[in-house]
């Protein structure tokens, strides 16, 4: 702004002084002529033949003179006219720099493919203003494929923009009824607003037109009730004034000319959203942001302490960018600023997958959890501004996430050379590959670090475990993992499982242990809480918690470990029958949990064992890996476990078939424990007489950390991790082209698709990119084979070509499909959209 302020001064100079000059020459040539006037008057007056007369002498000397005058003013004021431009010249070199090259980077635009990207942008941002020519001669230059495809939609939305501008709205209505899916899948207003407009110009028209518009609103409007009650009443309620006109009536806001910019905008946002588009052109965004940033940038060149060399010395390797990091902060205005992660201010957190970040109507942004709080029924009042509003339209703020391997923690070992595991100790091949791959590393026997990749695995274990929970009407807490001594020894499980529990002491020589699983502490927390009516039965609590076991002899990783993840769910009834009903809840609800971990499992009859109880039943993975032999019936497919005697289940086809015996692990138990925990420790519910009685519990546990170890066991092969698409770490990999090669050009390509697979619903933050193309795409294929991701898209060859395709390798059955742009956006949906049926 400095700079611009003296340069602008010396303009308002050469301003002052050419009007200056303007002026006097305009005064100067009016005596001129009037002088020349007097001598012509003169001269017409006298004889033709007659000499000049002493006074017509001295007018036409007087005449000469001033003309001399008057041509050497007028050069000596363009003299200081000149002078004074040259000075602006001369203060635009003083105070701007015309050498850009310390702010600009030579290595962002090397390569043909990223100048390829920079003309593919001007392109698009031609195309997006309704430039289809310019944008199609600039591409034919550039040598890019502007095909129909790429210009048709820009085409019409440019036709429908203009119709908008002329207040003609059925071309936008024709587009968003076409639409009409894919805006309801955004939470789009567009359609209703078009109607809602178009309702609006009837009324505008009169009471001669009242009829039209209520059956107008009877054909279109109806629809949109459960969303939009309280507008549609609103406009019903404007007929009322037709008789007498809206203006000046409490409906007069309905004819605001703003409605016609808003319907604009609206649109113009909604259409981006659909071609995955911004609603600013990024070419727009990206000029804005440098013409801003770009006087800071030269100010550190001229500045001693910021040379070039001193930045050098002083760089930050950006983690988000990926670039060097100026070492100063350079202001980009509010409307630049953009964040990857929004925390709440109203809850102060931050936002989840679970707990996105919403946008009210009114623009202000709060996460989902707040917006359920803060609504009652179909209202929601802005905590930041008057506007009431539905809570219905607010709209889910998405952030495309794509996951570069590289910058990925996967430390990859051997197995069999970890320093903290013996050869005896890997039994299994999960073991084998989750090690070597980073996915899980040895702390000590039987104890884990759980790294990136496995803990997404586990994640997502966990939000299958808690939405079928949360239907059956369960309710998550976490218990202390440090349980005093003295709950088990009232219930005598601290001197049966005194091998197999971790023991300490703390300073005032108090005896506790790590707990292993947590029917004492529940059933004490129950006992303390007071009076529990039976009207508050059943009670289903759960957590998702770390347990300890001091296994003898741990082995196979995460199958037999001495520190596990796992989930505990107790249930509290008021009489046997009514626990039977709970636990057959809970059993269904596991069967569903396993069917959606999509990995093949069997139930049997189990052995209630140290838990104690009357009813018991186990899920198994079978795996030749498994510790539990299990006897199937082949004629009723049930089974039982070894422990509990094929003579003693429950099997109809009893003495009529031989059972076979199969290798199970146990990844999932049930078991109704009556009063086994209720009565020593005394939790107890009031029943309608009155009276205290004891709890009839359940227990039912998920072993979340054996799950993921026994679906490796189960699905992968002895070289290769498989994964059910439904708990794989990531979805989908992209493999671009290797640096270089002759396919190179088709990076750009597969950066596209990345991005647009990662808006897809069910693929957001499951795009992994292989982004090491110093390697070559063979060697990267092998290797997302090896980590068993469902879907491995590569950008080869095919994706370099006039009609690009990519290959789709699907892992789990080795099928390839050769697909187009289109084709593989779409096969990816559908199948990730299936997988959350």
């Amino acid at each position: 702004m400095d700079a611009c302020t003296g340069v602008e001064k010396e303009v308002e100079k050469v301003l002052n002084k050419f009007g200056g000059i303007n002026e006097h020459a305009d005064r100067t040539l009016n005596e001129l002529c009037s002088h020349i006037e007097s001598l012509k008057k003169s001269m017409e007056e006298a004889p033709s033949q007659h000499e000049l007369s002493a006074g017509q002498i001295l007018i036409v000397k007087q005449a000469a003179s001033k003309v001399k005058d008057t041509v050497q003013r007028l050069a000596s004021d363009h003299r200081d006219l000149h002078s004074t431009v040259s000075k602006v010249g001369k203060a635009i070199d003083r105070n701007f720099v015309s050498d850009f090259a310390s702010t600009s980077r030579e290595e962002v635009f090397a390569g043909q493919d990223k100048v390829d990207l920079l003309n593919r942008v001007i392109c698009q941002h031609f195309f997006r203003q309704g430039m289809i020519d310019i944008a199609e001669e600039l591409g034919k230059e550039a040598g890019l494929q502007t095909s129909i495809s790429n210009k048709e939609p820009f085409q019409e939305l440019n036709k429908i923009l203009d119709c908008l501008k002329q207040r003609n709205l059925q071309p936008a209505l024709e587009w968003a009824t076409s639409h009409r899916e894919r805006l309801a899948a955004q939470n789009s207003s567009l359609e209703f607003k078009l109607h809602r407009l178009q309702f609006i110009n009837l009324v505008e028209k009169g009471v001669n037109h009242q009829s039209e518009a209520v059956n107008y609103a009877r054909t279109h409007l109806s629809q949109f009730v459960t969303r939009h009650e309280k507008e549609i009443q609103s406009l019903m309620g404007a007929l009322l004034f037709l008789p007498q006109g809206l203006p000046g009536s409490p409906y007069s806001h309905l004819l605001d000319p703003y409605v016609w910019i808003e319907i604009h905008e609206v649109f113009m946002k909604d259409a981006c959203a659909l071609l995955g588009l911004s609603v600013d052109s990024p070419l727009s965004v990206c000029i804005n942001a440098g013409c801003t940033a770009l006087p800071a940038l030269l100010n550190i060149k001229q500045h001693p302490l910021f040379q070039l060399q001193v930045m050098q010395q002083r760089q930050v390797t950006g983690i988000w960018s990926g670039k060097d990091e100026l070492p100063i902060e350079i202001d980009l205005g509010k409307e630049h600023r953009y964040h990857s992660v929004f925390a709440c201010p109203i809850l102060r957190q931050q936002s989840t997958q679970n707990n996105p970040p919403m946008r009210l109507v009114c623009g202000h942004v709060i996460s989902r959890d707040a917006l359920n709080k803060l609504s009652s029924g179909s209202k929601l009042k802005c905590p930041y501004c008057p506007v009431e509003q539905n809570p219905t339209d607010a709209r889910q703020v998405h952030r495309e996430i794509v996951t570069k391997v590289s910058s990925i923690f996967r430390p990859t070992y051997s197995a069999s050379k970890e320093s903290n595991v013996t050869s005896k100790e890997i039994a299994s091949k999960s073991q084998q590959l989750l090690v070597e791959l980073g996915f899980i590393r040895a702390q000590s026997p039987g104890t884990f670090c759980i790294l990136p990749l496995a803990q997404r695995i586990l994640y997502k274990i966990e939000n299958i475990i808690d939405a079928e929970l949360r239907k059956i009407g369960c309710q998550k807490l976490h218990l202390a993992s440090l349980a005093p001594s003295s709950l088990w020894n009232k219930t005598g499980r601290l001197k049966s499982m005194d091998e197999e529990l971790f023991k300490l002491k703390d300073r005032h020589d108090q005896n506790y242990i790590l707990s292993p699983t947590h029917e004492e502490v529940i059933t004490h927390l129950l006992g303390t809480a007071g009076h529990i009516s039976h009207k508050q039965l059943p009670l289903m609590l759960y957590q998702i918690s770390t347990k300890f076991r001091d296994e003898m002899k741990p082995r196979s990783g995460l199958l037999r470990a001495r520190e596990f993840l796992m989930k505990d769910l107790y249930t509290f009834d008021a009489s046997l029958e009514d626990a039977e009903k709970t636990y057959q809840l809970v059993r269904d609800a596991y069967e569903k949990i396993f069917n959606d971990l999509q990995v093949p499992f069997v139930k049997v009859e189990g052995d209630s064992g140290l838990m104690g109880g009357s009813r018991s039943e186990e899920f198994h993975f079978l795996s030749d890996a498994g510790e539990d032999e299990l006897l199937m019936c082949p004629g009723c497919g049930k089974g039982v476990n070894s422990e509990v005697g094929f003579a003693e289940s429950k099997c109809p086809a009893l003495g009529k078939c031989e059972p076979v015996a199969k290798k199970g692990i146990e990844v999932g138990h049930c078991f109704i424990l009556g009063t086994r925990y209720s009565e020593p420790l005394k939790a107890h519910y009031v029943n309608k007489d009155g009276k205290t009685l004891p709890f009839v519990m359940g227990c039912h546990g998920l072993g979340i950390s054996r799950i993921l170890a026994a679906a490796a066991e189960c699905l992968s092969t002895q070289e290769e991790l498989r994964w059910p698409l439904s708990i794989a770490p990531f979805k989908v990999c992209i493999i671009p082209p290797k640096d270089g090669s002759k396919e190179a050009d088709a990076a750009v390509l597969a950066e596209k698709l990345g991005n647009s697979l990662s808006c897809l619903q069910g693929v957001a933050d499951e795009v992994l990119v292989d982004d090491r193309t110093s390697l070559t795409i063979g060697r990267r294929c092998k290797e997302a084979s090896r980590y068993g991701y469902p879907f491995v898209i590569v950008a080869g060859r095919t994706a370099a070509c006039v009609n690009p395709t990519f290959e789709v390798f699907l892992t789990a059955s080795g099928e390839k499909k050769v697909l187009s742009f289109e084709q593989t956006v779409d096969f990816v949906k559908d199948q990730c959209s299936n997988s959350l049926k």
